[in-house]
């Protein structure tokens, strides 16, 4: 079978760790890492086209649009920077995740931190981003690891982590559910599923791809909880507890993972068929991964964020088109 993806480049910048990658619509990829540094790149050339120096480690990123980007550190600050306006506007938030929403005359930024989550909400009338109001603590939470919009806009779904001081230093997880309304701040366990680790759910609020922890990734329905399909893999013993980063890509059709050799592996989410393994080299780390599509559905990209024993930080460009059209044909591109 032809590989669906090829790997086009690789670019090397972050002198430490990469926490987060995000595309933009546009195809631009963001980039942050513990050395304080906001990349942004063009990912079809490989040209960086903007850096900056941030006031902590970066840990997460979000596109509003195509010309503004959020940006949260370690140190408490959630930074909304406006390339088109050249402006910064910095609200002191510890922020580990970030969801974004635009609903009728407002936007919602949902940020999280370790052990809460945070509303915020911008009238496209006057521009100013204000605390909403629903702002609550998790129960029996330590660090959410993902947060994700639903029911459009009114709630918001959370995976949270709590590490237990055992020897394994084993993760639980599950879902927690908030009130997205300014005078609700409800938070409860909506899916009992546990041990978990990273989730990404799909843009129909229907399914969930996530790291189970234990022997691989499981696609689960967002209705019962219940795993409609499993993607079995090996990890190594020491690795079996660190959560994986996972992704949907090409419209949704494939579900995407990294794994703990180094390794990329795609899967087709209808029947779960292993359709390729992107390598990277022996003993690299699959830190963090985010996936583009243009438009029309022609092209496709994903970014692989990877950290070699000698702590060389590398991101790399996978990429794949469509022939012609035709659904599912699918042919190795260079871009």
């Amino acid at each position: 079978m032809s590989a669906f993806y090829s790997k086009a480049r690789t670019f090397r910048r972050h002198h430490q760790g990469i926490n987060c990658l995000c595309f933009s619509k546009s195809g631009l990829l963001a980039s942050g890492g513990e050395d304080r540094l906001l990349c942004i790149w063009d990912a079809s050339s490989g040209q960086l086209l903007y850096e900056q120096e941030c006031q902590g480690n970066v840990t997460c990123l979000l596109w509003k649009d195509a010309d503004t980007l959020v940006c949260g550190t370690g140190e408490g600050f959630l930074s909304i920077i406006s390339f088109d306006a050249s402006f910064i506007e910095i609200l002191e938030v510890h922020v580990l995740c970030l969801a974004f929403y635009t609903r009728g005359d407002k936007e919602l930024i949902c940020a999280a931190g370790r052990g809460v989550i945070i509303m915020l909400e911008r009238d496209l009338d006057d521009g100013l981003w204000t605390f909403c109001g629903a702002r609550a603590a998790l129960p029996r939470a330590d660090v959410v690891t993902s947060l994700n919009f639903l029911n459009n806009g009114s709630t918001v779904v959370a995976s949270y982590a709590t590490s237990k001081e055992l020897p394994s230093q084993r993760l639980l997880a599950g879902l927690a559910l908030a009130g997205a309304s300014q005078n609700e701040a409800c938070y409860k366990d909506v899916i009992n599923y546990a041990p978990s680790g990273s989730l990404s759910i799909a843009s129909d609020d229907k399914l969930a791809l996530i790291h189970n922890l234990k022997n691989g990734f499981d696609l689960i329905s967002m209705a019962s909880g219940s795993p409609v399909r499993s993607f079995h893999t090996s990890f190594p013993p020491a690795q079996r507890q660190r959560p994986l980063p996972v992704a949907f890509g090409q419209g949704e059709t494939i579900a995407i993972a990294g794994d703990a050799d180094g390794r990329v592996l795609i899967w087709k989410a209808a029947d779960g068929l292993e359709l390729q393994i992107l390598e990277h080299e022996v003993n690299q780390q699959i830190f963090y991964l985010s996936t583009w599509s243009s438009a029309l559905g022609t092209e496709h990209q994903i970014a692989v964020a990877t950290e070699t024993p000698e702590g060389a930080n590398e991101i790399h460009i996978w990429c794949a088109g469509v022939r012609g059209g035709q659904k599912n044909a699918f042919f190795m591109v260079d871009c």
